[in-house]
C-alpha cells in the first residue's frame, strides 16, 4: 500500500510541477500527504485547492477531515457544512458533520454533567 501511495504522490507532484494552479492535483496531493500522517501539509494543499476553487465540496470535507484529527471539531465543522451545502448528497461530509458534533456534544455535556454533579452533592 505505501508504494502505491508514494507512486500516487509522485504523479500528484509532477502534475502540480506542470501546472501549478490545479485545483484537482492540491486536494489530491492533500490526500497522499493526509494518508502519510502529514496533516500540516494536507491543510495546505486543501487552502490552496480552495483558493483556486471555493466551490471545490471534496477539498472541504478533506480539509475537515484533517482538521478532525487535529482534534479541531468546530473548523472540521465547519468544512463538512461547506462540503454539503456545495453537493447535499456528499455521504462521507455528513457522516464527518455528525461525528464532529459528536465530539463537540460531548466535551460540552460531559463538562455540564459534572458542574451539575458537583452541585447536588
Amino acid at each position: 500500500r505505501q508504494g502505491k501511495l508514494a507512486e500516487a504522490g509522485d504523479h500528484f507532484q509532477a502534475a502540480l510541477h506542470i501546472s501549478p494552479d490545479d485545483a484537482e492535483a492540491h486536494n489530491n496531493w492533500g490526500i497522499v500527504l493526509a494518508r502519510q500522517g502529514k496533516l500540516a501539509e494536507a491543510s495546505d494543499h486543501y487552502q490552496r485547492a480552495l483558493r483556486l476553487k471555493p466551490d471545490y465540496a471534496d477539498a472541504h470535507y478533506n480539509w475537515g477531515n484533517v482538521l478532525a484529527q487535529q482534534g479541531k471539531l468546530t473548523e472540521a465543522s465547519d468544512h463538512f457544512r461547506q462540503a454539503l451545502r456545495l453537493k447535499p448528497d456528499h455521504a462521507a461530509a455528513r457522516s464527518g458533520l455528525v461525528q464532529a458534533q459528536r465530539g463537540l456534544g460531548t466535551g460540552k455535556e460531559d463538562g455540564a454533567n459534572s458542574r451539575q454533579d458537583a452541585k447536588t452533592q
